[in-house]
């Protein structure tokens, strides 16, 4: 590693003066002259424990924080690739998903050699951090022409939550940093003299790699643009050789991908349409550059803003600071073009064009921010005259990192669903008859990675998530139909997140029929002390139960939104006292919490009445409400336009409330209430089910 930074640092640099002296550029060597007698003077070796320092450094900073979670649902899908077939991984990037394939490609390598655990696919991730780190150094000493510069951009880029996050995730973020960082060296030494083929060909080989590795990388190839075009005008065009071929070989090598994706929808169902408001969109990039994948409260959006205004202040100190090293202008030009046209670019396609926002999408702009704040802390540090100021600055730096640091630390997880216990508890619970039911389908990636002990199938099966698609109730029956034998006494489900695809919660209700809804929660958000997004729920079969179908065609009729609206076929009533593991303790009994799961059918009827709602409230004998859930009929994203006629159509709900709530021995009420959101119809009642808790 010492090795690849002394190669950046100090053999390309002392290449790019000799194409300058034959070049005849007076003013530059002497500007390099300057800086190489201040930063690599007078012993180059006595500078190389600064680097190596560093990178040790790095590598105990990602060491400590070296995440032990399991795998998110995201990971998981490059981990089942890394695992999977050539062709599989052609298949998903080229017809599945709108992801780059070089990951994929790279971790099956990977894989290989090293093996698929989780610690083994994440040091795949840290590798290229780690790659990334050296890499900031050598540019950061480039762009300002101060070696403090490097060890500046080096800290505080190691520091950002952003950085962490890339380091620790299967995914390609850390892979797509340590090729952004490299393609800037690279394009930067080919632009300081004469054109170099080899330099050319290096720079080309290693942006093309950068593209295959994220798609939002051709905002970093747009923003080197602006690079270039600002080196031509300085050299009044001379350079312009390699302002030609650069697109030209970028548009040869990424042609083949663009012939293989012809006809390709790239939206193909994985965002929403609508917009995102501008504010919202850049609190979400700059708050994830300084925090990671965090749920950020107002005292963490505050500091991101905070974060944003020094990084204003620090480029305005850059760019009016005396001249000092031939490539001050061209230096700020890079670093705010890698944030600005990210920043720009993404905040105009959630507003105008769909609405997919992801703070890591805006990943280009991560080193550019350390590089920005790097300059003008430089800078400062050339101004002051004592060591001992300079010392506090460095220190004030770290401080400022520690309590940035100590408050991501304080940071919720975006996504926290634990698949790894999950599957621990398939492997240790199941039985080999048992069936397990995936909701939206797309969580097969975990079925496959954590190797599920029984056969599963999804709700809807689709490979990835189409939000366009809602699963139907006859695509749900029939998906559980492909797996479900008369030896089957148990039904798990497992699910993470939501019901994107799932709005009337198919998933649940098909086994909550089946069961009488008898069932254990073994992981899900009412769960106390385990908290996660991921949800598993078993279900025990009853018997002689007909199929669902058949039963709600019998449905007699209760109610009918007048004159002409949807109405109300029929209805089950289950109840859940006992969902916790049999050996709780007396704290997490406490806390427990019982259920009342409500499935009400519906008919779609000649008129749409969209302000239609229903009410489910849970009511005891002297009338105290216990627990209480408002919705539209058959769910919030499933609209009365989406109903197929002649179908039935669920509206499930589930209240939930503390065991301690119910007294035994007394009566409980369900009722159900439809109403009008704006007053127009009159409120229609039902008595759904009175129920006394078990003894």
């Amino acid at each position: 590693m010492v090795s690849f930074v002394s190669t950046l640092d100090f053999s390309v640099a002392s290449g790019g003066c000799q194409v300058f002296t034959q070049m005849g550029q007076a003013r530059i060597i002497a500007a390099m002259s300057h800086s190489n007698s201040k930063n690599n003077a007078p012993n180059r070796n006595t500078r190389l424990w600064i680097p190596t320092l560093l990178l040790f450094g790095v590598f105990l900073w990602l060491a400590v924080n070296f995440p032990h979670e399991s795998l998110w649902y995201d990971e998981t899908v490059n981990a089942y690739l890394a695992s999977s077939s050539w062709s599989t991984i052609w298949d998903w990037s080229r017809n599945i998903d709108n992801q780059m394939p070089l990951h994929f490609w790279l971790l099956k390598l990977w894989v290989a050699a090293m093996g698929q655990s989780e610690f083994s696919l994440r040091l795949f991730s840290a590798f290229g951090a780690w790659l990334a780190a050296a890499g900031i150094y050598a540019l950061g000493k480039r762009v300002t022409g101060k070696m403090i510069g490097g060890v500046l951009a080096l800290v505080i880029l190691a520091g950002s939550g952003s950085f962490l996050y890339a380091a620790g995730e299967v995914r390609t973020y850390a892979l797509a940093l340590a090729l952004l960082i490299l393609s800037c060296l690279l394009l930067w030494e080919l632009c300081v003299g004469r054109i170099r083929w080899k330099l050319l060909g290096a720079y080309l080989v290693v942006t093309l790699l950068m593209v295959y590795a994220h798609y939002t990388a051709w905002l970093g190839v747009a923003a080197q643009g602006i690079f270039v075009g600002v080196r031509l005008l300085q050299n009044r065009g001379r350079g312009f050789k390699p302002a030609v071929l650069i697109p030209a070989g970028l548009a040869l090598g990424f042609a083949p991908w663009l012939i293989a994706l012809a006809g390709r929808d790239f939206n193909a169902g994985t965002a929403f349409y609508g917009e995102v408001s501008w504010r919202t969109a850049f609190e979400a990039y700059t708050g994830f550059a300084a925090f990671g994948q965090k749920i950020l409260d107002d005292p963490a959006r505050q500091m991101a803003w905070g974060m944003v205004a020094t990084a204003g202040i620090a480029a305005l100190v850059w760019v009016i600071g005396k001249k000092k090293g031939a490539y001050r202008l061209e230096g700020f030009v890079l670093a705010v073009a890698l944030v600005v046209v990210p920043l720009a670019g993404l905040i105009f396609s959630v507003n105008q064009i769909e609405g997919k926002l992801s703070g890591r999408h805006a990943w280009v702009m991560w080193p550019a921010i350390a590089l920005i704040l790097a300059g003008g802390l430089s800078q400062i540090y050339d101004w002051l005259p004592m060591r001992v100021w300079k010392g506090c600055v460095l220190v004030g730096l770290m401080l400022g990192l520690g309590i940035l640091a100590r408050l991501g630390g304080t940071l919720e997880d975006e996504y926290s669903g634990d698949f790894r216990q999950a599957f621990e508890i398939l492997q240790r619970e199941a039985d080999p008859n048992d069936i397990l039911i995936l909701q939206d389908g797309t969580l097969f990636t975990a079925a496959e990675y954590y190797d599920a002990p029984i056969p599963y199938t999804g709700i809807p099966r689709d490979k990835i998530t189409d939000v366009s698609h809602e699963v139907a109730f006859f695509e749900a029956v029939d998906s559980l139909a492909l797996i479900l034998t008369p030896q089957t006494e148990h039904i798990w489900v497992l699910a993470w997140q939501g019901n994107t695809m799932d709005p009337t919660m198919l998933a649940f209700a098909l086994p909550e029929y089946l069961s009488d809804g008898q069932r254990r929660v073994w992981m899900g958000p009412t769960v106390p002390d385990v908290y996660n997004e991921v949800t598993l729920v078993e279900y025990q079969i009853s018997a002689g139960k007909e199929s669902l179908f058949d039963h709600i065609v019998g449905y007699p009729g209760i109610l009918r939104v007048q004159p002409d609206g949807p109405a109300l076929l029929g209805f089950e009533v289950y109840t859940s006292f006992d969902e916790r593991a049999e050996h709780a303790t007396e704290t997490e009994m406490e806390t427990d919490f019982c259920s009342v799961m409500v499935h009400t059918w519906w008919w779609r009827g000649d008129t749409d009445y969209p302000a239609t709602m229903m009410s489910i409230s849970l009511i005891d004998d002297e009338e105290t409400r216990i627990a209480q859930r408002d919705q539209p009929l058959a769910g919030y994203t499933f609209g009365q336009e989406k109903w197929t006629p002649y179908v039935p159509t669920l509206g499930r709900v589930e209240l939930q409330f503390p065991c301690s709530r119910l007294v035994r021995g007394e009566e409980y009420d369900v009722w159900l209430a439809v109403y009008d959101l704006n007053g127009e119809k009159e409120t229609q009642t039902y008595l759904l089910k009175t129920f006394s808790p078990p003894h």
